[in-house]
């Protein structure tokens, strides 16, 4: 019958739960407490929980990082939703037997996050839409891949909040989605002497 929907599934409960927590916290990103946080305590965890999403997926993960980057001014469990978000969608669109590489380097005053994957290429167009509030990308409304176009927006504000900025490439088959944040005002000054 037209209008009748199928009955939701737990996996379906789960996912609106999660996109439902990540509007909230889209909401509330700009009253955000941020102190100074160790870039290598906050993503410590990514190499280990990456490993196993990736292997799942029949992708292969890396993690690069420069040492002794200067801790940023962030509120951790913020930073680590951003990175989750991004390592996820690289999960979710990209191609068989791919890859993921989290880069992370400092740039200044600011820390650099990079998250590159293979996958289908965005069209050009599209780059400077993924950050808006409930957008999907042509490929990503046809493919099986579950969204809702709230986690890009999540993103966006938690790095906004942080006075950072976050941006999309892609080129080739390959994407990469880079947010900065800045250092702490203290490691800032540091890194500008040296």
């Amino acid at each position: 019958r037209p209008g009748k929907s199928r009955p939701l599934d737990p996996d379906d409960i789960d996912q609106i739960a999660e996109e439902m927590l990540q509007q909230e916290e889209a909401d509330r990103a700009p009253g955000l407490s941020a102190e100074e946080e160790a870039v290598m305590e906050a993503i410590e965890l990514f190499p280990t929980l990456m490993g196993v999403r990736a292997k799942a997926a029949n992708l292969q993960f890396a993690m690069e990082a420069e040492d002794d980057l200067p801790p940023v001014w962030a509120e951790r469990i913020a930073l680590i939703r951003v990175l989750d978000n991004l390592l996820q969608n690289a999960i979710k669109y990209n191609t068989p037997n791919g890859y993921i590489t989290l880069r992370v380097r400092s740039g200044g005053d600011r820390v650099v996050f990079e998250v590159e994957n293979s996958g289908p290429p965005i069209a050009p167009a599209e780059l400077p839409r993924l950050f808006e509030h409930g957008y999907r990308t042509a490929d990503a409304q046809q493919s099986a891949a579950e969204g809702r176009g709230i986690g890009l927006y999540s993103c966006h504000q938690i790095v906004a909040a942080h006075q950072g900025s976050i941006w999309a490439e892609s080129e080739g088959g390959i994407n990469r989605f880079i947010f900065t944040i800045p250092a702490a005002p203290e490691a800032a000054g540091e890194q500008a002497e040296s």
